[in-house]
């Protein structure tokens, strides 16, 4: 049995189709893909909500990764610099008279 790989992966640089054996596309995933899930060889980042921080944190040690949580703060002063589109307020006037 042959499989037709089309990719563009940089681990795989592959310009055209080329037939690969399932023998290949094994030996590429256990390679490859499977390190990527295990806590021995990857290292995990997750961005979440203070509320659900504690699960997740709970979830990633089950599955064997050493977990450190952070909390980051933000200023206050931040939260007047922006205007709620995530871009900063400074010279805002100035383009507004222009516009």
């Amino acid at each position: 049995m042959q499989v037709c790989l089309y990719s563009l992966l940089p681990v795989l640089p592959l310009i055209v189709p080329q037939k690969v054996t399932v023998d290949e596309v094994r030996r590429m995933l256990k390679s490859y893909i499977l390190p990527i899930f295990d806590p021995k060889t990857s290292v995990a980042v997750v961005v979440s909500s203070p509320a659900k921080a504690g699960e997740i944190s709970s979830d990633f040690d089950k599955a064997g990764f050493k977990v450190e949580e952070r909390t980051i703060e933000q200023d206050e002063d931040t939260d007047e610099d922006m205007d709620g589109d995530g871009e900063s307020d400074s010279g805002s006037d100035s383009q507004k008279a222009m516009a």
